[in-house]
């Protein structure tokens, strides 16, 4: 995200990735637990789209032309993501929710969905 090429993390150190790092910054205000919890469903959104934590927020936003590139790439997928467990409508959308709060992180904002009343 510097510019400046890093190795990978070990495969299991997901917190070790650098746009998990700006996330996991935003959530000192939650119980360990729930910090787990979302990591966790970060974690499955990342297998979902088969992406590094890092990759999803480098090919989002081109920062030499100033514009998103894949905004509507990851607006439908954080959309079948959250559409995968069963639920409420409020209960798909909390876990999109988390995904785009990542996104929001580390600079970047995807939209969130309207209620299907809307």
């Amino acid at each position: 995200m510097t510019g400046e090429a890093r190795p990978a993390p070990a495969p299991g150190d997901f917190q070790a990735f650098e746009s998990v790092q700006h996330y996991a910054a935003s959530l000192d205000d939650l119980s360990a637990e729930e910090q787990a919890r979302r990591f966790d469903l970060l974690r499955q959104f990342t297998e979902f789209v088969d992406r590094t934590p890092d990759a999803m927020v480098d090919e989002l936003y081109n920062k030499v032309t100033h514009k998103y590139r894949k905004r509507g790439f990851y607006t439908d997928k954080i959309r079948e993501f959250s559409a995968q467990v069963p639920g409420t409508w409020a209960e798909q959308n909390f876990r999109g929710n988390i995904v785009r709060a990542f996104f929001i992180a580390n600079g970047f904002r995807i939209p969130p969905e309207k209620p299907p009343w809307m």
